[in-house]
């Protein structure tokens, strides 16, 4: 029976690189580390209101045609605490935020004509870089109204108003 002296330098060598391979992989998978964190921003088939209307359908809304409002919005470089809760609704559904710091983006309002339990005045935000959505949430315009992901099923996590976040 060969005991592992008995097994040549190169066989050792090339199983303790297999082992070391393994382990960093491991290590890669667990942490992260290597992944495009862009990958889950969704890219458009054309930066048009069309293919945002298409992107929101997927979710179930139904939106206005033409945009209540488009306006250009810088990311912060430090989140502060309303940036940093509306980050955490991002990355539970998928989003980050973090890797566009600082960067210049539009942001696409639309009126939700579907929302459910007959609640009027509901928009639909997509935040776009360079033709990718790379957040987004539906809301009401109301002090006391709610924030939520895109899915209709979303329970919300920044339930809170923007004035209870801001005050709190």
């Amino acid at each position: 029976m060969y005991t592992i002296h008995h097994i040549s330098k190169r066989i050792r060598i090339l199983l303790l690189t297999a082992i070391l391979l393994l382990v960093a992989l491991v290590i890669i998978d667990v942490t992260g580390l290597g992944r495009d964190s862009l990958a889950v921003a969704v890219p458009l088939k054309e930066n048009t209101d069309l293919a945002r209307a298409e992107f929101l359908s997927q979710y179930g809304w139904q939106i206005s045609t033409v945009p209540i409002e488009v306006c250009d919005l810088t990311i912060p470089q430090e989140f502060d605490k309303v940036y940093t809760q509306y980050n955490d609704l991002q990355l539970a559904q998928g989003f980050d935020l973090t890797e566009y710091r600082g960067k210049t983006v539009k942001r696409y309002t639309y009126r939700v004509l579907n929302y459910p339990h007959d609640i009027t005045d509901v928009r639909a935000n997509l935040l776009v870089y360079d033709q990718t959505v790379i957040a987004g949430d539906i809301c009401t315009a109301a002090l006391d109204g709610f924030m939520h992901g895109l899915n209709q099923n979303d329970n919300g996590i920044a339930l809170k108003t923007f004035y209870e976040v801001t005050e709190s």
